[in-house]
């Protein structure tokens, strides 16, 4: 019989197994009023094609008031809650097949993210920043290698979505 004592999931002990994927050591790549994010946490190969993971985290409550969405016509985008509760808006455009429609705010819904279900986006649907309903809201996302910087169109909407509780 071998026996084995229980390790903390730390970056290091984890490292010849593959990687640790949570809060970063290091400087966010984006970091704005609302949001620090830091792209290509992991990789994952999918047989030649690069899936990224990234961390995302969301730095304070604010107005649920949604006033711009962003796309990506060229992949899926999951979003997995790892800590907090959050809402978020999501939309499809007049023509989802049309790369080039715009968002149909009649679309718009809104939903509760508790922590235990996660989300795989469609190509091209339309999504706002989460919206914290706790101190702290942590997400993985998910999408192809270098989305976030050549595949990434985001919008000023003509009229804002208010989200009501």
């Amino acid at each position: 019989m071998v026996e084995l004592k229980v390790n903390m999931l730390e970056k290091e002990a984890f490292a010849p197994f593959g990687d640790v994927i949570g809060p970063q050591d290091r400087d966010p790549d984006i970091a704005e009023d609302v949001i620090d994010f830091w792209p290509g946490v992991s990789d994952i190969d999918a047989g030649g094609n690069k899936i990224q993971l990234h961390w995302l985290e969301m730095k304070t409550v604010r107005d649920f008031e949604c006033n711009e969405v962003e796309r990506h016509t060229l992949t899926t985008e999951a979003l997995i809650p790892m800590v907090g509760q959050a809402i978020v808006v999501f939309a499809l455009s007049k023509d989802m097949e049309d790369p080039d429609s715009p968002v149909d705010i009649s679309t718009a819904k809104a939903f509760y993210f508790d922590g235990s279900k996660a989300i795989n986006m469609k190509k091209g649907v339309w999504h706002g920043l989460p919206f914290p309903l706790t101190e702290k809201v942590s997400f993985i996302v998910s999408f192809g290698e270098a989305t976030h910087k050549d595949n990434l169109e985001i919008v000023e909407l003509d009229e804002t979505i208010k989200v009501n509780l």
